[in-house]
């Protein structure tokens, strides 16, 4: 495919500018842009920009008489960084949610081409989401509601991901050190299927997202201990009744002896070990206000104690900086 038949993605991106002075490819797709503006943003892509051109270059070098430069980036990857050049806070200024992927290229590209404020919006927005602060981490695993969109919704709602994305968290935060970020991925991560985590996934412009071997295991092995905990704390639970129940009737040994397993199975759907006991709030629960209340404070300490003990849970090392409740 020549690159003239891929200028129309270029134009309905609008990144195609009459007025542009230089032609960006990457992957056979042109963007006529304007080089002082990539020059003004980038220290590095001013200089790739300034390498001097042959006297007589050739037809490949030129389109629509304009000079060619290839970068070996995807054209989504180039076009999102191109397109915050252009029209940054219209489209990605703070408090916007934006899809992972445009997280991932600002982050990745931003290191790439030395663009600082787009690295830094990357890493901002993933340190917001995933927090060294338990009551910081807010989404679909840990709040009251559990959509089933397959969404994660963050809240700020600063990235918009699904949980197939997660693993690609899981390697920025090994590739550029951005280590706090582990352990709520990892947590994340443990609500895969196993064979997602051993085949990969992709996220939204079909990158694939592939975990290290040892990442993996670090996924199923911790996915085992936090059911084992859980199944501890549904244990400890049992034979017990708030000292304040009116009627004394609401055994909750009669609640989760028999049926352990389908309560295991319906903490798991709701959130896991970090959600906010909405399990609770279940058809299956039909107990006093008294009881429910010592229930959630019981698992609020089994919430708490989970999250302080993420590392050492998926063997990540040593604990964040600020790491806490």
């Amino acid at each position: 495919m020549t690159l003239q038949q891929n200028v129309p993605r270029a134009v309905e991106a609008g990144l195609w500018f009459d007025d542009g002075n230089i032609i960006l490819v990457a992957e056979d797709t042109p963007f006529k842009v304007h080089r002082s503006m990539l020059s003004q943003r980038s220290e590095v892509l001013s200089n790739i920009l300034s390498v001097p051109q042959p006297p007589t270059p050739d037809e490949s070098d030129l389109l629509d008489g304009i000079p060619v430069v290839h970068v070996s980036d995807t054209w989504k990857e180039i076009s999102y960084v191109l397109l915050a050049f252009y029209q940054g806070y219209k489209l990605f200024g703070d408090g916007k949610p934006i899809s992972f992927t445009v997280v991932s290229a600002f982050l990745r590209l931003g290191h790439k081409y030395e663009i600082p404020e787009l690295q830094q919006s990357a890493i901002s927005r993933l340190q917001t989401c995933f927090p060294v602060r338990l009551s910081d981490f807010k989404n679909a695993k840990t709040c009251d509601e559990n959509p089933e969109d397959g969404y994660l919704h963050f809240e700020p709602p600063l990235i918009h991901m699904r949980l197939e994305e997660v693993p690609g968290v899981i390697n920025l935060a090994r590739a550029y050190d951005l280590l706090s970020l582990l352990p709520s991925a990892f947590y994340l991560c443990s609500f895969l299927p196993t064979r997602t985590l051993i085949d990969g996934s992709q996220d939204e412009d079909g990158n694939q997202l592939l975990l290290s071997k040892s990442d993996i295991t670090a996924c199923i092995d911790g996915h085992i201990t936090l059911m084992q905990e859980d199944i501890v704390t549904i244990s400890s639970m049992s034979g017990k009744i708030a000292p304040t129940c009116p009627s004394k009737s609401c055994l909750i040994a009669e609640l989760f002896l028999p049926t352990k397993m389908d309560w295991i199975s319906v903490v798991k759907e709701s959130g896991g070990s970090l959600d906010h006991a909405s399990w609770l709030d279940s058809n299956m629960v039909d107990i006093c206000r008294y009881c429910k209340a010592e229930l959630k404070t019981r698992w609020d300490r089994h919430r708490a104690r989970t999250w302080i003990l993420l590392c050492d849970t998926f063997g990540i090392g040593d604990t964040p900086e600020g790491w806490g409740l």
